[in-house]
């Protein structure tokens, strides 16, 4: 095993074993018509679960896993949306129809050869039809988002009509959808509706969706008002405990000092993340001690740091950012201290941290009290000041 930024898979997973069992075991249960919801703060290790869950089932021949991520779209268009799902969906099912290319290499090909390709697939006339209209969205003069949608969404159910499966497609950070533009304007709330109404038909396809953000998966799953409310088996992905970070470390370092696997703990809280991305600083040192853990920290806080924290502070308004870097500087939680430390009013101050939580940069532990929901996002800003 060796560490990894990337959304850890096989040997390099740590613990969740028990969700892992259920989702495997439930989705790959034909009897069983619900997918699952994950949530919890950015890092936290979601992405990771749903990458080990689709390669756990994609060793099971009457199951087909789909794993997508909204936020790995450029242009945040309906059309960039449906396009790359579809190319997704039709690798995933690749060994069922002879699809035998990557959807990266797709993207840009011409229509007259996309249709060329799609002429070898071992799929009736009727579905190569439609999947010739979904590819060719950027092409059409009519773009209805429902519509796209629609074609989208069906495709995985056509599929797995087709193929005699069962399509599970994991949809990573889903209220992201909501921000979807079409004609330079977000598409809204409505969609996630529009989707659940979809998805309901449907007999062959199950969903799975995750969200980093509490105040949009309330939106989506969370709320009684919610879209999807009832519609998933939810589970709130929290930190790893210190023994399975010590568990981490000790799978690459056998005789690290529990020093270090303290610092390594007091540092992460648990997130899977940054105990991993630590592990890589200490890779690169001749000794682990005290002393190197340190170094390792202050090094990852800022290189690394500044790589993963400041698109996300320079997107906050200058309002926010004032508000953060008061918390942080003074280590503040409640409302009217910040906002003496600010010099704003209290009505302003508590105005902008709601903002703030409904951005996943904070959260209300009290009624009035706010803290970081990342705390290495904190330290960060702390040695910003």
């Amino acid at each position: 095993m060796t560490f990894t930024l990337i959304p850890a898979e096989g040997e390099n997973f740590v613990n969740r074993k028990e969700l892992l069992n259920d989702m495997v075991k439930t989705l790959s249960d034909p009897n069983i018509a619900m997918g699952f919801a994950l949530y919890g703060i950015r890092r936290v290790g979601k992405t990771s679960i749903f990458k080990e869950v689709v390669r756990q089932l994609s060793l099971q021949k009457a199951v087909v896993p789909v794993y997508f991520s909204l936020w790995k779209l450029v242009e945040n268009t309906v059309e960039e949306f449906a396009k790359k799902l579809s190319l997704t969906i039709l690798e995933a099912y690749g060994d069922r129809i002879g699809f035998t290319y990557k959807a990266k290499n797709l993207l840009e090909i011409s229509l007259s050869l996309l249709k060329d390709l799609l002429q070898n697939l071992s799929i009736s006339l009727k579905l190569r039809e439609e999947i010739e209209i979904i590819l060719a969205f950027r092409h059409l003069q009519q773009n209805d988002v429902s519509v796209m949608l629609e074609r989208v969404f069906s495709l995985s159910e056509h599929l797995a009509q087709e193929t005699n499966t069962r399509s599970v497609l994991f949809l990573d950070e889903f209220p992201s959808i909501v921000g979807l533009k079409k004609n330079n304007a977000q598409i809204g709330e409505g969609v996630i509706r529009f989707i659940r109404t979809l998805h309901e038909t449907q007999q062959h396809t199950i969903l799975c969706i995750s969200g980093s953000i509490r105040k949009t998966m309330e939106i989506t799953v969370l709320s009684s008002t919610s879209a999807f409310y009832k519609q998933f088996i939810i589970r709130k992905i929290g930190p790893l405990e210190k023994s399975h970070i010590k568990e981490l470390l000790l799978r690459n370092f056998p005789e690290i000092p529990e020093v270090v696997v303290e610092k390594v703990w007091d540092f992460s809280r648990g997130i899977p993340f940054y105990a991993q991305a630590i592990g890589r600083q200490l890779e690169r040192m001749e000794k682990i001690d005290r002393e190197t853990v340190t170094q390792a920290i202050e090094s990852f806080l800022t290189q690394e740091g500044a790589i993963i924290f400041r698109e996300q502070f320079s997107q906050l308004s200058p309002k926010e950012r004032k508000i953060i870097d008061v918390m942080a500087k003074y280590d503040l939680t409640s409302i009217s201290e910040i906002s003496t430390k600010a010099g704003e009013s209290f009505t302003t101050v508590n105005r902008y941290l709601l903002y703030l939580e409904e951005k996943g940069v904070l959260e209300k532990v009290d009624k009035a009290k706010f803290q970081f929901e990342d705390h290495v996002f904190k330290q960060w800003l702390q040695l910003q000041n």
